[in-house]
């Protein structure tokens, strides 16, 4: 405890304005960087596949269910299925790359697809700057899991239905309450740099600080010297200190000499 640096040189009020300051520019940026770089609008899809089979092994249904979902998961993301979602109408509004590479990483940042709890739905996430292109694309995605789910499966057509349960469902990218705690989050982030930085160039100062008398004291070995006002640096002590050892073991040498003299 006694090696920790005091609060109070710490949480100094010029330093305390330092941290808000830059808190304060950490908040500024990530506001800068959501409002540049952030899409403006998302369309949120629930999708359900259901297989057409007279089993009744609810444990086997699972196992397919999750295992179609896996495929179709993956299916979204070749490029035999952008070049269908090309064909339908939101093909119109749906710019990619003509790079094969190029394009299949812009359609991975525009069209996000997961998995819910493994139960045979799918989540389909598609971003975009305006909202009606975003609608589009949606049901440009939505048209073909429905209708060509076929061509990314093996088995008849019959055999799985994709069904959509929600969506599009429009909503503005990033919400308000996202964007809120991002900034909460950068601010404090740039409070907690500025205090960090301060205790390790504290506690690198001190460790390298050679050791000094305390303030206000001398050592001294007789009374007509007036102690000082600043500190001395023991180096400094040290030859002062050796020739008052050397006087004081005259004086009592002498002493004890007169001493032994006068019995």
């Amino acid at each position: 405890m006694k090696d920790m640096l005091p609060l109070t040189q710490l949480f100094t009020r010029r330093r305390l304005g330092l941290a808000v300051l830059v808190g304060l520019l950490c908040a500024a940026a990530a506001f800068v960087v959501i409002v540049t770089t952030t899409p403006r609008s998302l369309a949120r899809m629930d999708f359900l596949i259901v297989q057409n089979t007279k089993t009744s092994d609810f444990y086997a249904l699972f196992k397919s269910s999750e295992f179609l979902s896996e495929i179709l998961v993956d299916a979204v993301h070749t490029e035999r299925f952008i070049e269908r979602v090309m064909m339908t109408p939101g093909g119109k509004v749906l710019h990619l790359p003509a790079d094969t590479k190029k394009r299949l990483t812009a359609w991975r940042k525009m069209v996000d697809v997961s998995q819910r709890h493994k139960l045979g739905r799918l989540e389909i996430i598609v971003y975009g700057d305006r909202a009606h292109d975003v609608r589009m694309i949606a049901n440009g995605i939505a048209d073909v899991l429905i209708q060509q789910n076929s061509a990314f499966r093996g088995g008849a057509q019959n055999d799985v239905e994709v069904r959509l349960l929600t969506g599009p469902v429009i909503e503005s990218n990033p919400s308000v309450q996202s964007i809120i705690v991002t900034l909460l989050m950068s601010f404090f982030f740039g409070v907690g740099a500025v205090f960090a930085g301060a205790y390790v160039r504290m506690s690198r100062a001190a460790l390298a600080r050679p050791l000094h008398a305390p303030t206000g004291t001398v050592v001294s070995f007789d009374d007509t010297q007036r102690p000082s006002q600043t500190a001395l640096e023991w180096e400094e002590s040290f030859q002062t200190i050796a020739q008052k050892l050397q006087r004081l073991t005259k004086d009592a040498d002498g002493a004890a000499g007169r001493t032994s003299q006068e019995k």
